[in-house]
């Protein structure tokens, strides 16, 4: 194969050339996290990450539904890797964990209201020629509604539901280690997501706090029962 060593070019030879064989070598040696992206670049990277995506998810013990419903072209093209992105964390690519959903939208606020009904400025102009000044008066208060809504402190609130029945419809999995990370909080609140303070399996989504604590709470309690069992010994 003439032409440059780099991987970049390498992966350009290897997909025009159609070699199935040598691109799924160099994806067996990949990561699940970057898999997962190269499984989307091309139809010929899809293909070859096919067989991949339905090793690990034989070995996880992860089979498709005997009758799949809502099955697009897509997934029915692919079926391991539409399988593997249903259960797996789609960050690192381990079993997933807590449901990820598209968040509600906002509200409208008092200013996006019914076009049909005028706004308080505009009857105070239409009408500042019969209006009273108690009527004038009277009419400041209701200016107070058209402020801005103050914005939250602490943006993470945003990404936590606490109904993991909610309506809306499933988009992807986080792992516990991956809802975590700084980076992917961020890019939580930037597509406006949720994630479901209850997994699949049961377990909640807590801060590291709630954890520490009950590991300290746990190893007091192992350490009063050895306490109690050398009293006993020692009598």
């Amino acid at each position: 194969m003439a032409g440059s060593h780099e991987p970049a070019h390498v992966l350009h030879e290897l997909t025009e050339a159609g070699d199935l064989d040598l691109l799924s070598a160099i994806f067996a040696r990949l990561p699940f996290k970057t898999l997962l992206a190269a499984s989307q670049v091309c139809c010929l990277w899809s293909q070859a990450s096919e067989h991949l995506f339905q090793r690990e998810c034989e070995r996880k013990g992860w089979k498709p539904p005997r009758r799949p419903r809502g099955q697009t072209e897509l997934s029915s093209f692919r079926p391991w890797r539409s399988l593997f992105f249903r259960h797996a964390c789609r960050c690192c690519g381990a079993h997933g964990e807590f449901i990820v959903r598209h968040a509600k939208p906002p509200p409208p606020g008092p200013a996006s209201s019914d076009p049909a009904t005028p706004s308080v400025s505009a009857s105070k102009h239409s009408d500042s020629a019969h209006h009273h000044p108690t009527a004038a008066a009277a009419d400041k208060p209701s200016s107070t509604k058209l402020r801005a809504p103050q914005k939250l402190q602490n943006p993470q609130k945003k990404l936590l539901v606490s109904n993991p029945h909610a309506s809306r419809d499933l988009w992807f999995l986080l792992c516990l280690q991956c809802t975590r990370l700084p980076g992917v909080q961020l890019r939580l609140v930037r597509l406006n997501a949720c994630v479901d303070t209850v997994g699949i399996t049961g377990s909640r989504l807590g801060c590291r706090e709630q954890d520490r604590s009950v590991k300290r709470k746990r190893k007091q309690e192992r350490s009063g029962r050895r306490r109690g069992d050398q009293a006993e010994y020692t009598a």
